[in-house]
């Protein structure tokens, strides 16, 4: 079981009931947007960090994998890390979802609109009370001309209940009735399928070819353990070199591979 928190929110499992009953009507198309001028990271980018819950959720909801993914993303504060990412994902049905991440946002926004050809549904986290509003819209024609007819948002009404602690109760009935989580790790894997596509794509755009950036990630980090080595080799020569002297034993045995390095730390000592 993984955590997809989103998956055990009460405004998202009421969703997936109404993508599922049809009462939205044919899914045209969704979008997500995850955006806040928050904690910033230098380990992993805002798509690994952001979008993951996102991802789930459109998953969840269309019951299927889309055939094609693209994305773009922009770094403003570290050169190597995505602070904005845009993916796009087509899926077979015909529906599409964006899927908008940034923590380079001046405002907090958590929105994921689902778009049918009967009614629309927002789902904003953010909001206390309207976290899933129901827009009941048309689109008439006229004349061979298309109109829309705007209708109010319909809140809808949703059970008090925390993710976290329903995602927990869900976990221990798993447990103690060996049934299949909602989120198991088949549906994390199709997670981490499109994120791994798009952070291909997104260093792709970024740094010209995803190949050339993987290879001086690798050479980065090749570099950096023989510096480290490096490093650690004059610490084991400085502790032979300074036990060596306080037995007064004269020059200690010669470490493999110091050559230099111990030379460097006898000195030292």
């Amino acid at each position: 079981m993984v955590g997809h928190i989103l998956e055990y929110h009460p405004a998202i499992r009421e969703l997936k009931r109404l993508v599922r009953e049809g009462e939205l009507g044919r899914v045209q198309y969704i979008y997500s947007s995850r955006l806040n001028i928050g904690k910033l990271r230098t380990e992993e980018n805002i798509l690994w960090s952001f979008a993951p819950h996102d991802i789930a959720v459109i998953l969840a909801l269309l019951k299927e994998y889309p055939e094609k993914v693209a994305a773009h993303g922009g770094c403003y504060i570290s050169p190597k890390i995505a602070d904005t990412t845009l993916t796009t994902c087509e899926f077979r049905s015909g529906v599409r979802a964006h899927i908008f991440v940034s923590w380079l946002h001046p405002f907090k926004e958590q929105k994921l609109c689902v778009v049918g050809d009967r009614n629309m549904a927002v789902f904003d986290d953010t909001e206390s009370e309207r976290k899933l509003t129901l827009y009941p819209h048309r689109i008439e024609w006229m004349d061979r001309v298309p109109v829309a007819k705007k209708n109010e948002g319909v809140v809808v009404d949703l059970p008090k209940r925390e993710p976290l602690k329903e995602e927990c109760k869900h976990f221990l009935e798993c447990m103690a009735e060996g049934k299949r989580p909602v989120t198991d790790g088949a549906s994390a894997l199709e997670v981490l399928r499109v994120l791994h596509a798009a952070e291909q794509l997104v260093v792709y755009h970024m740094f010209g070819s995803y190949g050339g950036a993987m290879i001086r990630r690798r050479l980065d980090r090749i570099y950096w353990r023989f510096v480290w080595l490096a490093w650690l080799q004059l610490v084991f020569c400085v502790l032979a070199e300074i036990r060596a002297a306080i037995r007064n034993v004269g020059v200690p045995a010669r470490i493999p591979l110091s050559g230099g390095t111990q030379a460097v730390a006898h000195r030292l000592v």
